[in-house]
């Protein structure tokens, strides 16, 4: 508090509590926050009006976009086709040797554990394009919506 010459208080300054102080921190951090996140979204607006002067044109650039995942989906499937071709015909091989009573060479269960591993491998990597496919839908999706919304077409 702050008191006048004669003794009258002035000026009262209230102290926070470390609590209040924590509250009033958070709401400065969540305000700063929302700030930059609306200004991130005028950015990405005026960006979004500014490329495609068409609903049709965000079809397209999805569509090039597109493609190029399809293509790396196809390829990974074939190479994943093969790949457990291989893995089956190491088994057949491996099951054939243990049924005749023969050793299972070394080379055999290296080749087995390579193929299951390139097979993992393989279904994983299709598995991350295929997700990634499904990102790339979503936002163009949400993009287009936006667009609609920023130009009333």
């Amino acid at each position: 508090s702050e008191l006048d010459k004669s003794g009258r208080v002035i000026e009262k300054k209230e102290v926070l509590t470390p609590e209040e102080r924590r509250a009033n921190e958070q709401a400065d951090i969540k305000k700063r926050g929302d700030e930059q996140a609306e200004l991130e979204r005028k950015r990405r607006d005026k960006a979004l009006v500014n490329t495609y002067s068409n609903e049709q044109e965000i079809d397209l650039a999805r569509n090039r976009n597109l493609q190029q995942i399809e293509a790396r989906i196809n390829s990974i499937n074939s190479r994943l086709k093969m790949a457990n071709d291989n893995l089956l015909a190491f088994q057949k091989e491996a099951e054939a040797r243990a049924k005749a009573g023969k050793k299972i060479y070394p080379s055999l269960q290296e080749d087995l554990k390579e193929s299951q591993a390139r097979s993992a491998r393989l279904q994983q990597d299709l598995e991350k394009a295929k997700a990634e496919k499904a990102t790339l839908d979503a936002r163009y999706d949400a993009d287009k919506a936006r667009y609609k919304e920023l130009t009333g077409k």
